[in-house]
């Protein structure tokens, strides 16, 4: 049975990538995809209109999923047996495989400590950020806007905080660094616009309400850092999420998802391409005439000795 709009605990995870809702829904990441790439992408990619499509999965990553459980408590992550060094041999592989299929998280037994060691330090910030308020944890939301349905899973909802927190997992934090590369580029911005305009549409937090990232490093020393959108960027990343709305619902209605615009893409050189080139000339320029001169010199000398 679809969910109903509302806001709903104890979802299993791999329900709600399956979208559960009573029309294939709008999440986050089909947003950024619709934004950054193309519709044709957002249909392969979302699970009602492309049963088939499978994520890819990467050590790295899960070991970030992991971390990431971990905080929240959840019990998505299994270990390998300790003889397990890698996952070179057949019988490794055929343990992570199952686990993945399971919707769960495997982990060779090494890489526990590093595991154990980030979940606490992100779930200390996390216990210092919520001051002691209620938790929810991992709920599902669902709402729609006019015809479009749309779903989420914000990691911790505080709503005596009027707040929501998503945990991100890296190799480094640095704020400054992951806002320059990460925030845009991985749909991010929008992932919290969306998600606020879907708690304030169920009531859970108010139009002040805001969105909180809490970035958690997955090696030495487990550093975390907050960051949050400032009023220009939260606007731009409202425009963003409404532009992926309105082509969605375009699409939706029409069954077409077109791909990249099909017109010829004129390229002009970019200013740094320009300067580096008008640099270089004036090297060669330079160095042409420091040559012309010695060979005058030379002239010159060969002249006088004559």
């Amino acid at each position: 049975m679809p969910l109903a709009q509302g806001v709903h605990a104890d979802v299993p995870m791999s329900v709600y990538v399956a979208d559960p809702c009573e029309t294939p829904s709008l999440s986050a990441g089909i947003m950024h995809t619709i934004v950054t790439r193309s519709p044709a992408h957002a249909r392969i990619e979302h699970p009602r209109l492309n049963p088939a499509y499978q994520h890819e999965n990467s050590s790295r990553a899960e070991i970030g999923t992991a971390v990431h459980a971990a905080i929240l408590g959840g019990e998505r992550v299994v270990y390998a047996p300790p003889e397990f060094e890698d996952w070179r041999k057949k019988a490794a592989q055929e343990f992570r495989d199952q686990a993945r299929g399971e919707g769960r998280t495997p982990l060779l037994a090494e890489q526990r400590l590093l595991v154990e060691a980030a979940a606490e330090a992100g779930r200390k910030r996390l216990e210092k950020l919520a001051c002691g308020k209620t938790m929810e944890v991992e709920s599902t939301i669902v709402w729609s806007e006019g015809q479009t349905w749309k779903r989420g899973r914000p990691d911790v909802i505080v709503r005596e905080l009027d707040s929501v927190i998503d945990i991100k997992t890296m190799e480094a934090v640095d704020p400054e660094a992951w806002i320059r590369s990460s925030l845009a580029a991985g749909g991010y911005d929008i992932q919290s616009a969306h998600y606020l305009a879907g708690l304030r549409a169920l009531g859970v937090l108010s139009d002040a309400g805001s969105f909180i990232f809490l970035l958690v490093e997955i090696e030495p020393p487990y550093s975390t850092a907050l960051v949050a959108l400032d009023p220009e960027y939260a606007d731009f990343a409202r425009g963003r999420c409404a532009l992926a709305t309105r082509v969605w619902a375009r699409c939706l209605a029409s069954g077409n998802w077109p791909g990249y615009d099909p017109r010829i893409h004129w390229a002009s050189p970019p200013p740094w391409l320009v300067g580096g080139f008008a640099e270089r000339a004036a090297e060669d320029r330079q160095a042409a005439a420091a040559a012309g001169a010695a060979v005058l010199g030379m002239q010159s000398r060969d002249a006088a000795h004559g």
